[in-house]
């Protein structure tokens, strides 16, 4: 890959508040004029609880969605159309156009199905905003929202589904994720064109530290049974050898760079995963790549490494955000985040240019 492709994650967008619950539903007035009461509560109760109430195994999900990639036509529809509450719509055609393959798709949206879980305090709260909305425009009358909201309420609020106007008029077909799983579908697809080809990949992640790094590796995981993550934590440097490499940071990248033939082979290796709480070494790992392997951690996409990817991965997030998730994290190191290991990465991502040399920079 040879140009950088910059995707805005949005993590801070996530709280929504009501001003952004009204856009939203004056947005979706404007675009589906044909929406009635129900289709309103339902992009509310989404927002808020994603996909959670489904209690459709696997399989059955995964037919499904076939089905519809087999059927999907372009609407102009979005590929991540975000509906507050840091969940999403992905729209199937634009998801089939992206490359990200069904199974895939499938895999991120049960994720999200187990990982939302919502509040009914904030969903009322929503629920208020729409009834307000009702009064000054809405495709339908307060009269009809109310009316919904009894019958709904009564029969202990199952699923909704979309009015028949609705469905004959725009034809929905999406899922529901986590924004935070959407806003990585061009890195999944990517992958996903890869395996399509018949071809192993091996992905590296870097980055500021506390912009996701693991949390993505592990999302990568989770979805590709087929793969393993190799942390670059893994490789921290011992005190002893720290200041041979100003620029590289606190890695051992001679211990690494061993490990370059096998990685790029996708042959079986080993290695001693060194301890920074203990200072020592610990039993050696033994590896056995499939498809998919993820180097992740700062410093990974060093120039020493670099041609051992076939993605390259930049995390970024803004530095106040950065320290509230440091502190939250591990508040105890705090001050040498501040004073010694952010300056270094920060050094490290200007000397080597990174971000810009990566594949993908997504902000966090």
């Amino acid at each position: 890959m040879s140009t950088t492709k910059l995707v805005w994650c949005g993590y801070l967008c996530y709280i929504c508040t009501m001003d952004d619950v009204e856009l939203l539903l004056k947005a979706h007035f404007s675009r589906y004029p044909l929406m009635e009461s129900q289709d309103a509560v339902k992009l509310l109760y989404q927002g808020e609880f994603g996909p959670s109430h489904l209690t459709a195994c696997e399989s059955g999900s995964f037919e499904k969605l076939s089905a519809e990639y087999e059927a999907a036509a372009s609407t102009g529809e979005p590929l991540n159309d975000y509906i507050c509450g840091g969940m999403s719509r992905v729209h199937v055609a634009a998801a089939k156009a992206a490359g990200i393959a069904p199974l895939t798709l499938n895999k991120l949206f049960l994720l999200s199905a187990k990982s939302q879980e919502g509040s009914m305090t904030r969903f009322e709260a929503k629920l208020a905003c729409l009834l307000k909305i009702s009064e000054e425009g809405a495709p339908f009358t307060k009269a009809a929202l109310n009316s919904f909201l009894s019958r709904w309420r009564a029969l202990k609020m199952p699923k909704i589904s979309h009015s028949s106007a609705y469905r004959e008029h725009y034809k929905p077909s999406y899922r529901v994720l986590m924004s935070r799983y959407a806003n990585f579908i061009p890195l999944f697809a990517a992958v996903d064109k890869r395996f399509l080809q018949g071809k192993t990949t091996t992905i590296g992640i870097d980055g500021n530290c506390g912009a996701g790094k693991s949390t993505l590796a592990g999302l990568l995981a989770a979805v590709y049974k087929n793969s393993c993550v190799i942390p670059m934590d893994n490789f921290f440097l011992p005190k002893t050898k720290q200041a041979l490499f100003p620029h590289g940071g606190n890695v051992d990248h001679e211990r690494f760079s061993q490990l370059a033939s096998s990685i790029k082979r996708f042959e079986k290796f080993s290695y001693a995963p060194f301890n920074c709480l203990t200072g020592e070494y610990a039993k050696q790992e033994e590896v056995l790549p499939d498809k998919l392997i993820i180097v992740e951690g700062s410093y990974c996409l060093h120039p020493k490494h670099s041609a051992l990817y076939d993605i390259r991965v930049f995390l970024e997030c803004p530095h106040d955000e950065q320290l509230l998730r440091l502190e939250k994290r591990s508040p105890e190191k705090l001050s040498r985040f501040i004073n010694e290991w952010i300056p270094s990465e920060n050094a490290y991502f200007e000397r080597y240019n990174i971000k810009h040399s990566s594949d993908y920079v997504f902000k966090t």
